[in-house]
């Protein structure tokens, strides 16, 4: 008999090193968690990023990444289409190895020669589904060439699957929570025909906006991509404010200000600002009492689209007034 099987307790406790994934807030972390039990059974993997496709508009975009360095493809997207390789790995459904990535030195692709440049010697690409509908891949790299071996591939792949899982959870709660307000948008499209191209204006503009302020605010590409994808919830408020006000032109009667000051008291933000080119909407005491956001010297448009950055963070009008009185 065994004399390790021999001293077994018949009941003792185990330290699971990723449980702590259930604790843990951001995709980013619960990678990073992943990435490091990963380590310690193959650490020449230095480097594992996510990139999650968007078929609308055949969009690959960055999404979460783990590494000691920085990564090489922040805030990076590109047109699954212009990769004949990559869209060949997803229609075909099978993971790709390139032991020494120095063949793909000059083939004159952006994210080819970033890897590159950070030194990375062999690559494992897993392209990962959602109900059967490809939803993006998972990059393993190292700086070693010919280490993914057979068996070291068959070994990550319990790994590389559990990463592709968090990622489709992730995503499927933005979808349902986008889906339990998609009606109250849909009441606003009717209202406002504009509303729709507005919507998806929003969008790009807040993405632009958001990754021109990441340095700044320490933003990753997690972050950048939930302000894309909830930008559009910033009108869900017009559902709260009468049509006779909302698509009125010109200043509101006093009648209106009530009406406001209600949709105000009931959660939404309302923001005054001025079309006048040179016009200045100051917060005075009064509209600190109703609870109302001054735009400042921002004209409307510009108003909008700080408003919708500012409401990913807090829907407090004191904090998205100090958004307001910085920029």
């Amino acid at each position: 008999m065994d004399s390790d099987a021999a001293t077994l307790s018949p009941i003792s406790s185990y330290s699971d090193a990723l449980a702590a994934i259930t604790q843990s807030k951001s995709v980013n972390e619960k990678i990073g968690l992943v990435h490091h039990e990963i380590r310690t059974h193959y650490p020449f993997i230095d480097r594992i990023a996510v990139a999650v496709y968007e078929e609308e508009r055949d969009l690959l975009k960055t999404f979460v990444y783990s590494s000691d360095t920085p990564s090489p493809l922040q805030f990076y997207q590109v047109a699954l289409s212009s990769s004949d390789s990559l869209s060949d790995i997803a229609a075909g459904g099978q993971a790709r190895v390139v032991n020494d990535l120095s063949i793909f030195e000059n083939n004159g692709k952006t994210h080819s020669e970033r890897i590159g440049k950070g030194g990375y010697g062999a690559g494992y690409t897993v392209p990962f589904y959602n109900d059967g509908a490809f939803a993006g891949f998972i990059f393993l790299n190292s700086y070693l060439k010919n280490v993914f071996t057979e068996a070291v591939c068959h070994g990550l792949s319990p790994f590389v699957y559990l990463v592709g899982l968090l990622v489709l959870k992730e995503t499927d709660l933005i979808k349902i929570l986008f889906g339990s307000v998609s009606s109250a948008l849909d009441i606003s499209h009717h209202r406002d025909p504009e509303t729709g191209a507005h919507l998806e204006r929003m969008s790009r503009y807040a993405r632009i906006i958001a990754n021109e302020l990441a340095p700044i605010y320490q933003l990753d590409d997690e972050y950048v991509e939930y302000i894309y994808r909830f930008a559009p919830l910033h009108d869900v408020g017009k559902i709260a404010v009468p049509d006779r006000i909302l698509l009125k032109p010109g200043r509101p009667t006093p009648g209106e200000i009530e009406a406001l000051d209600r949709a105000a008291g009931a959660g939404v933000v309302v923001c005054q600002g001025s079309r006048v080119g040179s016009g200045r909407s100051v917060r005075s005491p009064g509209l600190v009492r109703k609870g109302w956001v001054a735009a400042d010297n921002l004209q409307p448009w510009k108003a909008r689209i700080l408003l919708a950055l500012a409401l990913t963070r807090t829907s407090d009008p004191g904090e998205i007034q100090r958004m307001f009185d910085s920029y």
